[in-house]
């Protein structure tokens, strides 16, 4: 209206950027690239490879395109019962848990107490490590054996309070985030999906970033829904364990509205490339390019051009936490005890079984 001219649409099936450089005339950069348009109301990014092609204008917008995912409430790298305490620490609990055992033993044959001075003397001193002592019928306990028991007694209870501690206050708060890298994505394991964007394909092929090529062949290519639109995406991050590669400016939108308030407080972004700065582009040498740059400058300064942009691109969700809430304890927060105790019980069963058996080898020989 401005400029004062008709336009004739031509509808393009794509981008097309792998027909960069081939003179072809399929989809928005073939058709730019063989002058069949003047301009492209598709709004472009500066790359070097398509300087070449296109004159860009000035900027309309910023492409924003970040990894989303819920962040796993657990991120560590070890067991949430290893939590509590440095591997130097557990190693040094280890150590001073077979010193004593040694001692009791020693204590135990001295005062002949008991046939099996090492098993009773190492299920002793675990006791005393879990707050909950086992108690060796027999003569009066000598001085030496009191002096340990009292300083285990001590050593324990103030490890004790530190882990359990540690262990309660981890379960009732908002745990932090901590995955922050592509790098830190990748060693969680969670599979990636990327929006089906030609552009998002082009960026793979073209890039040569180790990490992003890395973040592709583990993550992406063994992951059956490899690329898959922003609706569909935006479902699998909402379940959690999956993260979604796309443009932020719709998928946002997908957040507001199917996410409850504690998934969005659960969204952890990370960037794969940087934001890209978005042109309206003319052909190469057109005329139009320096109309375009004055009457897109004047669009920008009025401000149209920030209200269309908060019209079309949502923002980003914010999280609204409850200061009230507490977090709940799952089944996965506590299956370590449970596979211990499967573990033991299992174990126990199959010790059991030995000694019925060689019991009952024991009975036959001595009737034969």
């Amino acid at each position: 209206m401005k400029l004062n001219f008709r336009m004739r649409l031509v509808l393009a099936s794509s981008w097309r950027l792998d027909v960069i450089g081939t003179n072809s005339s399929h989809g928005v950069i073939g058709q730019l690239q063989s002058k069949q348009v003047d301009f492209s109301l598709t709004p472009l990014s500066v790359q070097p490879e398509r300087m070449s092609i296109y004159d860009p204008t000035i900027e309309i917008a910023r492409g924003k395109f970040y990894t989303m995912f819920r962040h796993p409430r657990y991120a560590l790298e070890r067991n949430i019962f290893l939590a509590p305490f440095e591997s130097m620490i557990w190693i040094a609990i280890v150590i001073v848990l077979c010193c004593i055992t040694a001692l009791f033993t020693v204590v135990f044959v001295v005062e002949r107490r008991t046939t099996n001075a090492l098993s009773v003397a190492l299920l002793h001193s675990l006791g005393i490590l879990a707050q909950q002592p086992v108690v060796v019928p027999g003569r009066m306990a000598l001085a030496g054996e009191k002096v340990l028991l009292l300083a285990m007694f001590g050593c324990c209870m103030l490890l004790f309070q530190y882990y359990s501690s540690f262990i309660i206050g981890y379960q009732l708060i908002v745990q932090p985030k901590t995955i922050h890298t592509l790098e830190q994505l990748i060693a969680t394991g969670m599979p990636v999906s990327i929006e089906n964007l030609y552009y998002n394909r082009d960026f793979f092929m073209r890039t040569k970033d180790p990490i992003a090529i890395d973040l592709y062949r583990r993550r992406v290519l063994p992951n059956e829904n490899a690329y898959l639109n922003v609706s569909t995406g935006i479902a699998l991050v909402r379940k959690g364990g999956h993260a979604f590669h796309c443009d932020t400016a719709y998928a946002y939108t997908h957040v507001l509205e199917t996410f409850t308030e504690r998934q969005v407080c659960d969204l952890q972004y990370v960037t794969l490339y940087p934001h890209r700065v978005l042109h309206i582009p003319v052909a190469k040498g057109s005329p139009l390019k320096e109309l375009f740059k004055g009457q897109l400058q004047i669009i920008r300064e009025s401000g149209i051009l920030a209200y269309q942009q908060a019209r079309y691109f949502a923002a980003r969700p914010r999280c609204i936490k409850d200061s009230h809430r507490t977090e709940p304890v799952q089944l996965f927060d506590v299956v370590s005890a449970f596979v211990l105790l499967a573990g033991g019980m299992v174990c126990s069963c199959f010790l059991l079984l030995v000694e019925l058996v060689f019991r009952w080898v024991q009975l036959r020989l001595r009737k034969q």
